[in-house]
């Protein structure tokens, strides 16, 4: 049943919190614990801040209406979906989710124009309503591989068949970054058997369907269905160069050393048959027969001792079948190679469930994976929606969520750092994070006549004027540099996007025509609320020096003075001291 943009309420009994031991909880979804994690948990804050990517603001290069174009679908109990939901804020997205408490959250692209509304367009006659973004995405999903696994099937999954989606992370993953230069790369444990990829670039968000499934095809190796036989085909005298380091770095050893042992691949006939009819040369599959039927034991495993027999003969030289070159890496594609859901990728306007949301089978809570550490991650140890609702203390690893929202410094860089740069001149941009809070951070950065509070060359600062757009202030630097003085003009003091702008316009120095910006975001750091702070500039470059040997000597200006910023923003948030803008 499909209702969209009606309203469906939902009750809910209130719950009984009474504490339990944890091994006497239920596991499983538990709709009475929904409305709770909804309330105190979900984090509609870090999920606006990831999915405005820098629009959240009024800067003059903010699109107010991006957030408010992005599709969201809820699935509520009895399978009622309301597709084409939008919000124009966090607060309103929050609201209708604690309103519905969906049982399922989807994210679908951003449109032209407000999904809420297509219907309105649509009456016009012309056919404005189209996606315009969507980040790239990948769906895993451990029951495509059922023909290859034999400690399970379906949605069922183990501690020995949940490497499969360790393999498929790694391998994906750095394909996506060393293949594509993609970088704010989102991996999402799907609730109950498999991973979702989520690449949040930009230029990964404005692919059209053709590049999505250029990218998508790239990636792809396993083809066929569950009855062919032969499902990898591996073309040419050597593996494609990603093809090849995928295989060394990650396939073999996984296969050779964990996943015939764990999967028991050569254990009885019926398994080894499977792998036997992956070879053309009859004559080795006849040999290998006769020596296996033997039964002779050995004090070696016999998946380890078969698998030994196989590749002996593939790789003696005494193949008679061109074919079975590539033997040996075909089989191993086969069974461990990942095993993508092409049309999730391949087109815009395809759904995917929501970071964060609660899987609706299992309880379990959809949290990020962090590729680094992939090998780490355990299905079985993610909290569920109802030891996470009786016992808040259980942990959820925000730090990757984090991390990818810190990753939109280059959204922020490409957004509010906008210079006019002309041949003879070099710019750049630094990044520093601060585990202090944004007014205390901002309170430093915003006092255009008090410099010296942070910086550590400046000595004295005597200002003209009263701290409006084009005041000037004269700087005096401290003993040792190659100036003493420095005057500068404000451009931009925004307190309510904490943007902050001065050009230089005379001094005894080499930075002529100097200009810089600096914007302050708020963030989260260990928990706890941080900052960002991102500093670009533009100068020239001086005659007799490069622009590497320029932007080089700036750099290190701006990192010593971001580096005493941090330094003194934490102090005194220890300290636990913020002064009042209002006062400055």
């Amino acid at each position: 049943m499909e209702v969209e943009n009606e309203r469906e309420d939902m009750l809910l009994d209130e719950v009984e919190t009474e504490r339990m031991p944890v091994n006497q909880i239920p596991d499983g979804f538990n709709p009475n614990y929904l409305k709770i994690y909804y309330g105190k948990f979900f984090p509609y804050a870090d999920m606006h801040k990831w999915m405005s990517y820098g629009n959240d603001g009024k800067h003059p290069g903010c699109d107010q209406s991006y957030f408010g174009r992005r599709e969201f679908s809820f699935t509520l109990d009895n399978d009622i979906y309301l597709r084409f939901q939008s919000f124009n804020s966090v607060t309103e997205l929050e609201n209708a989710i604690k309103e519905k408490c969906p049982f399922k959250i989807d994210i679908g692209p951003v449109y032209s124009v407000d999904p809420a509304k297509r219907h309105a367009y649509a009456q016009s006659g012309d056919n404005v309503f189209t996606p315009v973004e969507k980040e790239l995405v990948f769906d895993i999903d451990i029951s495509d591989y059922d023909d290859v696994r034999f400690c399970c099937s379906g949605a069922d999954v183990c501690s020995e068949c949940w490497p499969l989606m360790t393999v498929a992370i790694r391998v994906i993953d750095t394909a996506l970054r060393d293949d594509f230069g993609f970088k704010h790369i989102l991996w999402v444990y799907s609730g109950r058997r498999g991973v979702h990829c989520w690449v949040c670039d930009g230029k990964a968000r404005r692919l059209n369907n053709e590049q999505r499934a250029a990218i998508a095809e790239y990636l792809h190796v396993h083809k066929g269905n569950e009855n062919s036989q032969k499902k990898i085909t591996l073309m040419g005298h050597s593996l494609h160069p990603f093809l090849g380091r995928s295989y060394v770095e990650v396939l073999k050893d996984f296969f050779e050393e964990k996943f015939i042992c764990s999967q028991n691949l050569f254990s009885n006939e019926e398994r080894y048959e499977k792998i036997l009819e992956m070879v053309p040369d009859e004559s080795i599959t006849s040999e290998l027969r006769g020596k296996w039927q033997d039964n002779k034991r050995s004090h070696e495993d016999i998946n380890v001792v078969r698998w030994r027999h196989l590749k002996q003969l593939l790789q003696s030289g005494k193949q008679k079948m061109q074919g079975t070159r590539r033997c040996v890496e075909e089989i191993i594609f086969s069974f461990t190679y990942p095993r993508l859901d092409l049309e999730v990728s391949k087109h815009m306007n395809h759904l995917l469930k929501a970071p964060f949301c609660v899987h609706p089978k299992t309880g379990r809570v959809c949290v990020p994976i962090d590729p680094k550490h992939c090998e780490e991650f355990d299905p079985a140890d993610v909290p569920t929606l109802s030891k996470y609702s009786i016992y808040p203390q259980v942990s959820i690893d925000w730090s990757i969520m984090v991390s990818l929202i810190n990753g939109v410094a280059d959204e922020f860089i490409r957004r509010h750092h906008k210079h006019d740069v002309t041949e003879n001149q070099c710019t750049s941009s630094l990044v520093k994070h601060i585990k202090a809070p944004l007014p205390l951070v901002w309170s430093l950065v915003r006092r255009f006549d008090e410099p010296q509070r942070y910086k550590p060359f400046v000595s004295r600062c005597i200002v003209q004027g009263d701290l409006r757009i084009g005041t000037v202030r004269e700087v005096n630097v401290k003993s040792g540099l190659p100036a003493t003085m420095s005057t500068e003009r404000l451009e931009l003091l925004d307190d309510e996007e904490h943007i902050f702008s001065i050009r230089i316009v005379g001094g005894d120095h080499r930075l002529k025509n100097y200009s810089s910006i600096i914007t302050v975001h708020p963030e989260i750091i260990d928990g706890r609320p941080g900052t960002m702070v991102v500093e670009s500039f533009v100068v020239d470059v001086p005659d007799g020096n490069t622009k590497d040997e320029t932007c080089y000597f700036v750099e290190a200006l701006i990192k010593c003075n971001l580096k005493s910023l941090s330094d003194v923003s934490e102090r005194l948030a220890v300290q636990d001291r913020t002064e009042s803008i209002d006062r400055l």
